[in-house]
C-alpha cells in the first residue's frame, strides 16, 4: 500500500472531522438560542427588572425624587424570598385629590437566588411583596400596578388591590390573572 495515500486519507478524515464538529457547534447555538425564543418561560433567569407604581391616599405634599430611599419588589413562597428586585432610589408626587403617586423602576442584583433557575418556577411564587422606604408605614393604597420583564422577554404584571398597610409592605397574593401567559 502506498504510504502517501493514507497520509492524504487521513487528512481527509481529519478535515471531515473538524467540520462535522464546528457544524455540531453552531447547530446547538443556533437551535438552542432558537428554542429559548420560543419557550422563553423555560430559560434560566438572567435578568429581570420591575416599574412599580402606586398610589395611595395623602394630602401631603409629595414631590420628591428620593435619591437614597428606594424600595423593591419580591416574590416569595412562604418565608423565602423566589426573586428579587430593588433600587435605592424612588419617586414620590402628589397628583391631586388626595392622591399620591410613588414609583420605582427596580433592577435584579446578579447574584440573586433566581439566577440559572426556570422562568416557569416564579409560578410558584404565592405572593409578591413591595415596598417604598419613604412612603408611609400605615398608608392607604388606591390602587397599583408592577411590570415585571424578565430576560427582557417575559412580562409579567401585577395589579396591585386597594389595601391598607401593615408595617409598609404592600402584599398582592391574588397572582393567578399575572402568570396567565407562563405555559
Amino acid at each position: 500500500m502506498d504510504p502517501l495515500f493514507w497520509r492524504t486519507a487521513s487528512y481527509v478524515v481529519v478535515f471531515l472531522g473538524t467540520a462535522l464538529v464546528l457544524a455540531g457547534s453552531v447547530g446547538t447555538w443556533y437551535f438552542g438560542n432558537l428554542a429559548e425564543a420560543v419557550a422563553p418561560f423555560r430559560a434560566p433567569v438572567r435578568s429581570a427588572s420591575a416599574t412599580v407604581e402606586v398610589f395611595i391616599k395623602t394630602d401631603t405634599p409629595y414631590d420628591n425624587f428620593y435619591m437614597d430611599r428606594g424600595g423593591y419588589l419580591a416574590f416569595g413562597k412562604g418565608a423565602s424570598a423566589l426573586l428579587t428586585t430593588s433600587a435605592a432610589q424612588c419617586l414620590g408626587k402628589q397628583q391631586g385629590n388626595e392622591r399620591a403617586l410613588f414609583r420605582g423602576v427596580f433592577e435584579m442584583d446578579a447574584t440573586d437566588p433566581a439566577v440559572g433557575r426556570p422562568v416557569l418556577d416564579l409560578r410558584n411564587a404565592e405572593f409578591v411583596q413591595i415596598e417604598f422606604f419613604p412612603m408611609p408605614k400605615d398608608a392607604h393604597v388606591l390602587e397599583g400596578r408592577a411590570v415585571v420583564t424578565v430576560n427582557s422577554a417575559v412580562r409579567i404584571e401585577i395589579k396591585i388591590p386597594k389595601q391598607d398597610l401593615r408595617d409598609g409592605k404592600i402584599l398582592v397574593r391574588d397572582l393567578g390573572l399575572s402568570f396567565q401567559s407562563f405555559k
